[in-house]
């Protein structure tokens, strides 16, 4: 299933029947501290390795816009305390 934000979005979608966790692969990278696009690029491969599909939702108020979601804006913007933002 797809490993996806969970920002309260609801769905009854069985490929949605993965793993969830607020900023998705985002959230990986910043408990490694990975802020480069090369590692990102990894923790996705990771990520499909174990069977499953990274993916993330875009809106209007993510920086920069339309890539992201609330936790990209809030790690991109340097508004998660001790935790670098992305390059």
């Amino acid at each position: 299933g797809l490993m996806k934000c969970v920002d309260g979005r609801p769905s009854d979608n069985s490929a949605m029947n993965g793993p969830k966790t607020l900023g998705g692969v985002y959230a990986i990278a910043t408990n490694r501290g990975v802020t480069d696009i090369d590692g990102l690029k990894k923790i996705v491969e990771e990520v499909k390795q174990a069977g499953h599909v990274p993916s993330m939702h875009g809106d209007d108020h993510a920086h920069p816009a339309p890539m992201g979601c609330g936790f990209f804006k809030l790690w991109s913007l340097g508004k998660l305390d001790g935790i670098a933002p992305p390059q």
